[in-house]
């Protein structure tokens, strides 16, 4: 806690602390222990007023020893190891206790001008709240660190209390912030802020009721129309026109005070004792009338030639405004803007030529527009005259969808007799107010006739009573329609000469024995036609919905027929080898068929033994005909080997027979990890051949190793001889061949390898085995 000033002022050394520093001064150092010669009897006799040291009475002396710091009584504060009643300086700091106002203060820093203003020995920073000890605390001393340290602020020396000594601190006496030297007032008004809101012209007189010049132009502020307006400048004839206090070049926007600004002002420093108003200037551009201005309405046409001479202001004659040029402005002043008698409000043309009379012979319409160089539209119609066929025609109306349907320019109601143009009169035409702009008279237009565009407007091109959409002969004959027994299946083609498919079945009548049959059905799909007589067969839900009872015409009808979709099988057809049952008899190729067996060597004898799960291989086979490589003779022992046929050498081991494999191939190696992958495989084990092992497979292994399909197994040695021989072999793949070894064993054909290959740098070691039981 900072100590108050208070307690520094009031604060006093003690006795003992006066004593201590007075042995101090006379070379005595008080913390030793000293013998002092004086007779005692016990340790009363020995009382003393020290409470650095302790007295005792020895062999009748009096003698002292210091007491160690933390006895009761006994302190050292600044820890120098010297007990405070005897330490001059306890916070040790640098100034002695009886100058030092905070003598047990902060500690770990020395009094000098930088750090103790006021030399009180109290700290400026933490400890002293009066810097320079002149009885303002430093949160309210505008000079907290004062040139004359321990002066005291007082009405005399501090007018305005702000802990500056005056004349010695600052240099503004009414503390308005402004120095004396650049004060205009400086002792006046007292404790005030010079702003550019409280003083303008920054002169340090106060705007509200000292400064009569705030801008400090010359012109008194009851004078003054810009009282707060730019500073620096003089008013004169040169600056200030009209000697109003505003510059002319920036402030005042009417330099001849007429009540025109001078962006509006023609004559913005004329005549300055008149003011501007309706009588003295008609226009208001700021030159006084009959005296300075030549143009009262300001139009561009001079008073003596100017029609309106006081018209309408803030406009100019041209042939934009002014279409005759005569001075009045044609929007609101001149109601004949081209002088062609024909006002404004009746005129087509208000702005075309001039002086001329509109008559019949000029303007037939009597709009206004003259009809050889204005008018392009005589009748006024709506209709320009290079596409009028009436130009002069009738009056009073106007080319209308309703009025002209053809947009000829001629009056549907009394001069138009085509009124869509297509080249056929009204009273001949089924559609005359139709499509425009084409010729009924092309047959490609209008097939029929009748005045209607056959591409949008006759939903009927030959009249049939067929809509095109529907009429399968839409440009056929013309005018028939609508009578009975012409058009049989409706398809806008009459039956007599441009149907050859009456009942629109897909088959020409020449091939139809079902002409007028049941219309619109596939005939061409064997689904609803087998036959394809034009006749529709029954269906199979419903038998009376069809046409023909003999669908595959064999004779029979389709009710007692058990295949009436096939011409071969009926009751009583004679029975074929076909696999079918020709003759209805529920059999089939019934004692016909015979038993083949597989001859696979060729040799003339079958082999006996059922097929195995081979689709392809079916043993023995029933088929009326000698299939492929198949006889009717079953007994041959090895149909594998031409050689034998019904005597066969025994096998000894019973090892002999087909054996599928499994391969399992594995990989170990620290550089690609381990992995594994399986193939398969198949071997007919013979005992008078070497077989060969064909396998499958196709290994993709940790890295970049792979082991490609297919693998093939090269089988040596006596299969057919000990069951415990070893047989070996070769195992081949692109980029792998490794010697394999194993034998039978249960009648189970194992084998084994182990092979290093190098792929890349990498030496790789494959582990694979072999397993296959007979079948």
């Amino acid at each position: 806690m900072r100590r108050s000033l208070i307690e520094k002022r009031h604060r006093r050394p003690t006795l003992a602390a006066l004593a201590l520093a007075l042995l101090s001064c006379q070379g005595v150092d008080p913390t030793a222990g000293i013998r002092v010669d004086l007779a005692c009897e016990t340790d009363l006799d020995c009382e003393h007023d020290d409470p650095c040291v302790a007295m005792r009475c020895v062999e009748a002396e009096c003698v002292e020893a210091p007491l160690p710091v933390g006895t009761p009584g006994v302190e050292d504060f600044d820890g120098d190891t010297i007990c405070d009643a005897r330490d001059t300086d306890d916070d040790n700091d640098g100034l002695e206790d009886m100058a030092d106002q905070c003598p047990r203060g902060a500690q770990g820093w020395i009094s000098t001008p930088q750090t103790d203003h006021d030399a009180d020995g109290c700290a400026d920073h933490g400890e002293d709240d009066d810097d320079d000890d002149d009885g303002v605390a430093d949160g309210y001393d505008a000079c907290p660190l004062s040139l004359t340290p321990g002066w005291r602020a007082e009405a005399s020396t501090d007018r305005d209390g702000d802990g500056c000594e005056d004349g010695v601190d600052t240099q503004d006496t009414d503390l308005d912030g402004l120095l004396d030297g650049a004060d205009a007032c400086p002792d006046d008004p007292f404790r005030w802020v010079a702003s550019s809101l409280s003083d303008h012209d920054g002169d340090g007189c106060r705007d509200v009721d000292v400064d009569d010049d705030d801008d400090n132009d010359g012109v008194l502020d009851d004078e003054d129309a810009c009282p707060l307006g730019a500073v620096g400048w003089g008013s004169s004839s040169q600056t200030d026109y009209d000697g109003d206090g505003c510059r002319d070049t920036d402030e005042d926007r009417d330099d001849d005070n007429d009540g025109v600004l001078d962006p509006n002002d023609s004559c913005r420093q004329g005549d300055a004792h008149w003011y501007a108003n309706a009588i003295t200037d008609h226009e208001g551009d700021g030159c006084q009338d009959g005296f300075e201005d030549a143009d009262n309405d300001n139009d561009g046409v001079s008073n003596d030639a100017d029609r309106c001479p006081e018209g309408a202001v803030g406009w100019r004659s041209d042939i934009s405004t002014d279409h005759d040029r005569d001075g009045c402005r044609d929007e609101d002043e001149d109601i004949d803007d081209d002088n062609d008698d024909i006002i404004d409000p009746e005129d087509a043309c208000p702005r075309g030529a001039i002086h001329w009379g509109s008559s019949p012979l000029t303007d037939h319409d009597a709009d206004g527009c003259h009809d050889t160089s204005e008018d392009a539209d005589d009748d006024d119609d709506g209709i320009a005259d290079l596409l009028d066929l009436c130009a002069l025609g009738d009056l009073n109306w106007r080319a209308t969808p309703e009025t002209d349907h053809d947009g000829d320019g001629c009056q549907d109601a009394g001069e138009d007799q085509d009124d869509d143009s297509d080249g056929r009169l009204d009273v001949e035409d089924d559609c005359p107010l139709g499509a425009v702009g084409w010729s009924s008279a092309l047959r490609s237009l209008d097939f029929d006739g009748d005045g209607c565009r056959d591409a949008d407007e006759d939903d009927d091109d030959d009249n049939d009573a067929v809509a095109d959409a529907a009429d399968a002969c839409p440009e056929g004959a013309i005018n028939w329609g609508g009578r009975p027994g012409l058009d049989y299946d409706g398809d806008g083609c009459r039956d007599g000469d441009e149907d050859a498919d009456d009942d629109n079945d897909g088959r020409l009548d020449v091939d139809d024995l079902c002409i007028l049959g049941e219309i619109g059905w596939p005939s061409h799909d064997p689904n609803f036609d087998f036959d394809q007589d034009g006749c529709r067969d029954e269906a199979p839900d419903d038998p009376e919905a069809g046409e023909d009872a003999d669908d595959d015409n064999d004779g029979v009808d389709d009710l007692y027929d058990c295949a009436p979709k096939d011409p071969t099988v009926y009751p009583g057809a004679l029975e074929i080898c076909d696999d079918l049952d020709n003759n209805c008899d529920e059999r089939v190729d019934e004692g016909l068929r015979r038993r083949w067996y597989i001859d696979a060597d060729q040799d003339g004898f079958g082999d006996p033994r059922p097929s195995a799960d081979d689709d392809e291989i079916i043993n023995p086979l029933l088929s009326c005909v000698q299939p492929l490589n198949y006889v009717t003779d079953n007994t041959d022992c090895d149909d594998q080997d031409d050689m034998f046929n019904r005597s066969c050498p025994v096998d000894q081991n019973a090892n002999d027979g087909f054996y599928p494999l499994i391969f399992q191939f594995g990989i170990s190696d620290p550089s690609l990890g381990e992995d594994t992958c399986t193939g398969s495989g198949s071997v007919d084990v013979n005992h008078l051949a070497d077989p060969q092992i064909v396998g499958d497979t196709n290994c993709n292994f940790a890295g970049s190793l792979s082991f490609l399909n297919p693998v093939t197994v090269s089988v040596t040695g006596n299969l057919d001889g000990d069951p415990n021989q070893v047989t070996d072999g070769w195992l081949d793949a692109e980029q792998f061949r490794s010697p394999w070894t194993g034998g039978f064993s249960g009648g189970v054909l194992r084998g084994q390898f182990i092979h290093t290959h190098t792929f890349a740098g990498f030496s790789v070691d494959f582990v694979g085995t072999l397993i296959g039981a007979r079948q």
